[in-house]
């Protein structure tokens, strides 16, 4: 199994002022670059592939329409990245009509091997990596001193480092390609769970185990803090961490080769009992963070992960499968109308995750052997 990782190397600190303004002068031309293929474009992806939108003819056409000072490789960049742009609309404009088409806002740049020289023993005492930017046109050619850091390292010991690169104004995004071996064969025999997100248990699963008891208290420590203050920040970035921590105390303890997740456009059904304040901010970002982290770790540790709908497993009884809102007796207490089985309700929702999954049409229970 071969999964991707991106890491962050900061530069701003390193740079001269001449430096940096020769990084922003090509943002910005790069970007007058993708805006013009979007906009000439977009109409012929995907009858057109994309590389019969990268003949010389088209891009010559960019450099003389543009006046631009780009080469050829860096336009060839640009329209790579406005194809991807263009493509993603597209597939967003099928689930919605009214999905404006987008514009590149000039702050990244996506840069093929042909841009980029990376060294990683510079001759210097002070840096332990380089990145040349080079090949951008108008003799522009950037030589960008680095560190290092751990999880950088971590990541060129497991994988292959890409050989393309984005630029910011202040960082470089390096993509390793990881191989962590052969994901597990799920059977009943294998360790299967169901994960219940919620507000009081940022995740409760269908082994009766509880974990990320303190979600609600710091969600309410960034709900006190001024908005977009350094103190909420600092909150925010704790609880963060708190995520990170919890999901290596889940995935330690659990040991699983199966885990089952709600999807997360049904994730908001916990929200209707707390604050509109708290409610904004955690249909932002909290619940997408848990969620890609915890498909993140599952990679890294060959888990399978799945999601399925997270339609009425608050309300339909694990044990015999009644669906009744009146199950549901409060935010904690789930008690069935019919056979009287009660339980958590939390662990109720788990259950019904998992089995939504090892019971369906798509369950992996009924894949084929070899």
């Amino acid at each position: 199994m071969k999964f991707h990782r991106s890491v962050k190397l900061h530069f701003n600190k390193h740079l001269t002022h001449y430096k940096q303004g020769q990084i922003s002068a090509f943002l910005a031309e790069y970007s007058r670059a993708v805006n013009y293929f979007i906009t000439a474009y977009y109409r012929k992806i995907p009858k057109l592939t994309k590389f019969e939108l990268l003949t010389k003819r088209r891009i010559h056409k960019c450099v003389k329409l543009l006046n631009t000072w780009l080469s050829y490789n860096a336009i060839q960049c640009a329209f790579m990245e406005g194809y991807g742009m263009v493509a993603s609309y597209q597939s967003n404009k099928k689930l919605n009509k009214h999905h404006n088409l987008p514009i590149h806002s000039g702050k990244t740049a996506t840069l093929n091997y042909h841009s980029n020289k990376q060294c990683d023993a510079p001759d210097t005492k002070t840096f332990d990596f380089n990145i040349t930017i080079q090949g951008l046109g108008n003799k522009t050619k950037i030589s960008i001193p680095l560190h290092r850091h751990k999880q950088f390292n971590k990541w060129a010991v497991l994988g292959k480092r890409a050989k393309t690169i984005t630029l910011t104004s202040t960082y470089i995004l390096v993509s390793f390609e990881i191989e962590s071996g052969s994901k597990p064969k799920i059977t009943a025999s294998t360790t299967n769970i169901g994960v219940d997100t919620g507000i009081n248990n940022l995740a409760t699963t269908s082994t009766n185990n509880f974990y990320g008891t303190e979600l609600r208290r710091l969600i309410e420590v960034i709900n006190r803090k001024q908005t977009g203050s350094k103190n909420q920040k600092q909150a925010i970035i704790h609880l963060k961490q708190y995520i990170d921590t919890t999901i290596n105390i889940l995935m330690k303890a659990e040991q699983p080769d199966l885990i089952v997740v709600e999807q997360l456009k049904g994730i908001t059904r916990n929200l209707k009992r707390v604050g509109k304040t708290t409610r904004k901010l955690i249909k932002s970002w909290n619940y997408s963070y848990w969620l890609n982290r915890l498909q993140q770790k599952c990679e890294e540790n060959c888990v399978v992960f799945r999601s399925v709908s997270a339609y009425n497993t608050s309300i339909k009884c694990s044990n015999c499968g009644l669906i009744d809102k009146n199950n549901r007796l409060s935010q904690e207490v789930f008690s069935c109308g019919s056979c009287g089985h009660r339980d958590h309700a939390d662990h109720n929702a788990a259950v019904n995750i998992l089995n939504r999954l090892l019971q369906g049409a798509y369950s992996p229970l009924l894949e084929k052997s070899g």
